[in-house]
Parts: structure tokens; sequence; C-alpha cells
């Protein structure tokens, strides 16, 4: 009981203001509460999943058995049997036995991770110093704001999917989705039953479409993937195209050292090798140096309706953050503009042309996309 009464104080405090520098004075008043620390770091952690919701503890039962242990055990507890089943419910529903009103709706709240304090995670981490992992993925840079960098690199090139970003992670065989958020994506079963076949502690990333896509281009596509993926409940008829994946620890650090590659590779021996039907490993287009195969891939992708492609460089390493070892190219529109000087290029184009720099509305722009090296 102790926990959650000084967890109750803690809320209690915060309540009192609804200014920002008062909360963060109240969280620096209880950075060290090993009490508080750890309630906090069990609402807000996204790798904790206990699987029990309101819904589940409105379910009525007649023998629920009254419980000694601790608050904290009691979270462990569910938290390590992750399967919120009746077995979980009972022993949540049985500590809250001896709770009162206030108590029980406290730690509902935290049994459910749904927890509004008015602060954010950031927030807690600057002044608790990183009590909560945080949920981070590679997010791309804009291609035409990063031509010079890719010269002489070589990458890989992908479709561009316009669907819903999820990360799947499988750890000591138990397997969750995560929105790119780092929200518990739920009612993916058919995934999480073709997930047996994947080799344990790896986390996919990809995005989530449509199994059947046929006749539909890529803004169809996109709208009826939300349709469905946004639906309460079980959800199916979808797959997970997957672009890229990594051991388990790696993005729980958030530190992989693998370059692109390498986790390729991974990707064509799960393909090559697991009986997979709702995971799909995104096709390579192209691997090679030749930018001019940019513009030729793109336009054969936006014929076919799609959106645009990706570009991964191959001894580029994932990133927790955006960055430009990952690069979005989208439709480009053609527009006649007059060109006001020329700029050299860098690299291997040093004393070549780099780019022209065009007038654009008023303003100076550079233009180096699609230059042929000769």
């Amino acid at each position: 009981m102790k926990t959650l009464l000084r967890f109750q104080e803690f809320v209690d405090e915060l309540e009192l203001s609804n200014s920002s520098n008062y909360k963060k004075e109240v969280v620096e008043k209880y950075k060290d509460d090993e009490d508080v620390r750890f309630m906090l770091h069990y609402v807000f952690n996204p790798y904790i999943v206990n699987g029990i919701s309101k819904g589940k503890l409105a379910k009525k039962f007649d023998d629920i058995p009254e419980i000694e242990i601790s608050c904290k055990e009691v979270l462990e507890t569910v938290a390590n049997m992750r399967t919120g089943n009746d077995e979980a419910v009972k022993i949540v529903k049985g500590f809250m036995m001896k709770l009162n009103a206030k108590q029980k709706e406290l730690f509902r709240r935290v049994v459910c991770k749904d927890l509004p304090l008015g602060i954010g995670v950031l927030t807690i981490n600057r002044i608790m110093l990183d009590l909560i992992p945080t949920f981070n993925i590679m997010l791309a840079e804009k291609y035409e704001n990063n031509v010079d960098y890719i010269d002489g690199k070589e990458f890989t090139i992908t479709r561009k999917i316009d669907g819903s970003r999820i990360v799947m992670l499988k750890d000591s065989g138990t397997v969750k989705f995560y929105t790119r958020a780092g929200q518990v994506y739920e009612g993916l079963i058919e995934l999480e039953n073709d997930a047996k076949n994947l080799p344990d502690n790896i986390m996919l990333d990809g995005e989530l479409t449509l199994m059947n896509t046929d006749g539909l281009d890529s803004a169809e596509q996109y709208k009826k993937t939300m349709m469905t993926t946004r639906r309460n409940g079980i959800k199916t008829g979808v797959k997970m195209l997957v672009f890229d994946a990594m051991s388990i620890t790696d993005f729980y650090n958030e530190q992989c050292p693998t370059p692109y590659s390498e986790r390729r590779n991974l990707l064509h021996n799960i393909s090559e090798y697991c009986q997979l039907k709702f995971f799909e490993v995104l096709p390579i287009l192209y691997q090679g140096k030749d930018i001019i195969q940019i513009e030729r891939i793109l336009k054969e992708q936006i014929a076919n309706g799609e959106e645009g492609i990706m570009l991964n460089l191959n001894d580029g390493l994932y990133a927790f953050t955006r960055t430009r070892e990952l690069l979005k190219v989208k439709k480009m529109n053609d527009i006649d503009l007059e060109v006001i000087r020329l700029d050299s290029g860098t690299n291997s184009n040093a004393n070549k042309l780099g780019a022209f720099i065009v007038n654009y509305k008023g303003n100076e722009v550079r233009v180096g996309s699609g230059i042929d090296k000769e």
C-alpha cells in the first residue's frame, strides 16, 4: 500500500494547478522518490504491456481471492504474465478489494496505463534523468534536400508504401505491434498468429496495408487501409510490408551497429526460410550507385499508381530519429524556370556541373537532381 499511497500524494499535488511550471516543480520535488519513479515508469514505459483494460476489469467473477501481496508485486506479476487473461484480472481485482474508491480509481488507471497527468514523458525524463524508455523509429529526410549526400554512395531503392507505419516486437515469444507513436496496436490476430513462424527476439519495421490491393492506386490503398486499421476490435485482411529489422536488444537500447546491407540480408533470410502469409518483405527495385536510376524508377512507380520510392544508404545505420540515411522521393511536377547561374559540384563531381540556380517566385532555388555525370 505504501507505494500507492505515496503515488496518490504525488498525483494529488500535481492536480492542484494546471501550470506547466508548477507541475515541473512537483516532479522535481519527487524526482528521487522510488515509489513515484516506479509508478511513472510502469505507466509510461511503452514496453510494459499487461493486456489489462478497463473493459476486462469490469468483468464479473464469483471467485476473486483477496490478494495480500504489495502494489508493486501485483503490477510486476500481471506485467510478467503479459496476457491480460482472467487470472491476471482476478489478481488486480483481488488487490483492489481492500482499497477505497479514490485509491481504486488511481490503481485502475495505473494498471490500464491510462493516467493523464498534464505532463509528458519528455518533461519527466528531463527531470528524472531518462527514467522512461522512449519509442523512436527511423524517419526519412527528403531526397531533394540531400542529393549531394548520396553522391558516390551505394544505395537501395524500394517502393514507398502509403499505409500505416507499424513496428512488430517479438520478445521471448511474446508478439506486440506498435504504432509510429508507440501505442500498442490491438486486434491484429492474423499477424500475431503468423508471427509464430518468425525468429524470436526480433524487431520488424514496416507498413500495414491491405492484403488485396488489386486495382487500387496509392491514395485508394491508404484510404481503405485506414478504414480497416482504425476499427475497434479484431482487424483482418491486412498484411505487414517489412522494410527493416534488427535484434530486440538493439531496438530497446536505441543503438543498432548493423548497416542496412546486413539488415537487408536478415530480411532476405526471413523471406526465404520463414513460412509467412501476412508478413511480406518489401522487394528491392535497385541496388547500386547510379543516381540516374532514381528518376527512372520513380517515373515507373508513379505510372503504376504508387506515391514514390525510398532510398536506403547501404552502409547507413538505423537512426532512431529523422535521418538522411533514409530518403523519400516523391512525385515532382514539371515547371519552366529562369536559370540564374550554375553551381559547381562537390566530391566526385568537383569541377563539373553540380546544380542549376533558378528563380522561383523571386527566390533562388538549387536544382541538382538528375544531372548526368558525363
